[in-house]
């Protein structure tokens, strides 16, 4: 199934989420479906002191793939994988709910504010005209 994973993670209100850095400040990117991704195989959980290196390996070829392409064909198990990742990582059914949806290939059931579909909108088409990521 074709992901893409450049879609935006948006509040309940269908703002953006600003990714914050470490010591609380906003890192002036906003939660994507990537940016989500890229940081439950960056951080990692108990479970994964356990895995053999050979799992690791395949882990890190797959977010490799992920970031380099933003918008893939995954097969089923990568999906699966992905899922259980988030779910198991992430604390808030707003963050989860949206992932899993995205995920699916459904529409997440929040509708984004007029300034989140101009700002998309923008993005999309610089996309076009620049081949920017």
């Amino acid at each position: 199934m074709k992901i893409n994973f450049d879609q935006k993670i948006l509040t309940l209100e269908g703002k953006s989420i600003p990714i914050l850095l470490g010591d609380g400040r906003k890192s002036g990117k906003d939660m994507t479906l990537l940016s989500a991704t890229q940081e439950v195989f960056t951080q990692g959980t108990k479970d994964d002191r356990d895995m053999l290196p050979d799992e690791k390996l395949k882990r890190f070829e797959l977010i490799l793939r992920i970031t380099h392409e933003v918008e893939l064909d995954l097969d089923s198990d990568e999906i699966s994988l992905i899922k259980k990742l988030i779910g198991n990582f992430y604390v808030s059914p707003v963050i989860v709910g949206q992932t899993l949806k995205m995920l699916e290939g459904k529409p997440t059931g929040i509708v984004p504010t007029k300034e989140e579909q101009k700002e998309t909108e923008v993005m999309e088409r610089n996309k076009k005209d620049f081949g920017n990521k």
